[in-house]
């Protein structure tokens, strides 16, 4: 399982070396945003991030990737909110894994 975390404080996005993959990134161009995330035209992943920012709580679904000349996939993505003394949510943590 691979993470990806986007500090809402500090706006820094720290992703492991296989989201990228998972993704379908070229890593070269560094982590998307969560501006960047939401405007993907991802709707399952969209779902996930607004409702774990908006709700402040888990969510996760199966998102298809495609990339040319590769074989599609659907990767299992769970976001959770991390959350300061007071509840409000502080950055998403989202575990990203393909499944077979």
């Amino acid at each position: 399982m691979s993470t990806a975390v986007w500090d809402l404080r500090t706006d820094q996005v720290s992703w492991q070396p296989e989201v990228y993959r998972l993704l379908g990134r070229d890593p070269r161009l560094g982590p998307l945003s969560l501006d960047q995330l939401l405007r993907a035209d991802r709707p399952t992943l969209r779902r996930v991030v607004t409702s774990v920012l908006l709700r402040g709580r888990p969510e996760s679904g199966l998102v298809p990737i495609e990339r040319p000349g590769d074989e599609p996939r659907r990767v299992q993505v769970t976001g959770e909110p991390m959350l300061d003394q007071d509840g409000r949510v502080t950055a998403l943590r989202m575990s990203l894994r393909q499944l077979a």
